[in-house]
């Protein structure tokens, strides 16, 4: 449904392409069975980059091609902006029935290429804020009628409103237990069939800090697992060319991000944080491979050298009987002890599993005895000593 604040734009968008006539349809969808569907998803809002047309044009080009060659019968695009309450264009749709000649084909397709321009040019932030996550939504709605749907989403990924925002740390929420939470509470999207292409996931501008390689694992294993968990498959596209946003833009708050803390190596002992070897609930699976791997590599680099062999103890959180936990702990250990093996550590390293019992143990539950997640990912993690 469309805000009030935009209604007036989005009327002006169907007008527009009605009044087109005998070029394009914006009134009537095509049979679901003949047409495809394009959702641009364009974040032109405060700390991301601006975003242009001739950024989104190639992908409308490839889609308008599809129908000169009668791979499919119509072509509907929409655009949606992703501010804090995004709004979704009325689609436009265009189609080349077979008995028009070479010049009202042409004269067609350009028609069709000044009102996806015209649209464009109206699809920029109107609110506060930026949510990403709702606007794809909404754009698979718009555009469910047809059978085949691809986003284009072009936005940093950062949101800070509606169904996904990540203030308050939420970036370092384990991406399962974010689609479980989304899910349980009803609000996972429904995106089946739905292929989303994200380009320049990560790229900022204004206030927002870049995100660093640790940051950007994280925020694409995120939206991978939303996503994914919502029936979509996801590409990423590396991040493009682009332009500081507009100083006139509405504001959207500014996101601390997770920095990768290496582990400490010093004089043949290590230290490794818990945001760089973490894992998932009950599981003696990594939160972050990529981030346990760069650790264990880590470690073993400042191992070189050192006599004795370090021993690898896995800790647990307090959610579970006490075999269980001692049990998940040793295999928690064994698969920190496999990439050392796989980062070149030669020696037979050490494995043990203490649960809840080290002295980093943090209590990780209320006075209600409800688990609280944030303090039971810091108990999920190895200890690494020297024999």
């Amino acid at each position: 449904m469309l805000r009030k604040s935009t209604q007036i734009r989005a009327l002006l968008a169907g007008a527009l392409a009605c009044a087109l006539g005998n070029s394009l349809t914006a009134c009537a969808a095509p049979p679901p069975e003949t047409a495809v569907g394009i959702g641009v998803v364009v974040g032109n809002r405060a700390n991301s980059p601006a975003v242009v047309y001739d950024d989104v044009s190639p992908m409308l080009d490839a889609g308008m091609t599809k129908v000169a060659g009668q791979q499919v019968a119509a072509l509907q695009v929409t655009f949606a902006e992703s501010d804090g309450n995004p709004a979704v264009q009325p689609p436009i749709t265009h189609d080349e029935p077979l008995e028009l000649g070479d010049r009202d084909l042409e004269a067609r397709r350009a028609d069709t290429r000044r009102a996806f321009e015209q649209m464009f040019a109206q699809t920029t932030s109107q609110d506060a804020e930026a949510a990403p996550l709702d606007a794809i939504a909404r754009t698979a709605e718009v555009l469910r009628a047809a059978p085949n749907i691809e986003i284009h989403v072009f936005d940093s990924g950062i949101g800070t409103a509606g169904l996904l925002p990540l203030t308050e740390g939420r970036l370092d929420e384990d991406p399962q237990a974010a689609a479980a939470r989304l899910r349980d509470a009803g609000l996972l999207p429904g995106l089946e069939g739905v292929h989303i292409v994200w380009h320049g996931l990560g790229t900022v501008a204004g206030a927002q800090e870049k995100p660093d390689e640790l940051a950007l694992t994280k925020l694409r294993a995120l939206w991978s697992t939303v996503l994914e968990s919502a029936g979509a498959t996801v590409s990423f596209e590396p991040a493009r060319a682009s332009d500081p946003p507009s100083d006139a833009l509405p504001r959207v708050t500014a996101v601390h991000l997770p920095v990768y803390t290496p582990p400490i190596v010093e004089a043949c002992q290590t230290s490794l944080d818990a945001d760089t070897v973490s894992f998932r609930p009950d599981l003696p699976e990594f939160v972050n491979r990529p981030d346990a791997e760069r650790a264990a590599r880590a470690v073993a680099d400042g191992l070189k050298g050192c006599s004795g062999c370090p021993t690898v103890t896995g800790t647990t959180a307090s959610d579970g009987d006490e075999a269980w936990l001692l049990e998940l702990s040793r295999q928690r250990a064994q698969a920190f002890a496999a990439l050392l093996r796989e980062a070149g550590v030669t020696c037979d390293i050490r494995t043990d599993g203490v649960g809840t019992h080290f002295a980093g143990f943090q209590p990780d539950h209320d006075e209600h005895g409800a688990l609280i997640e944030s303090v039971a990912a810091q108990n999920r993690r190895v200890l690494i000593s020297m024999a």
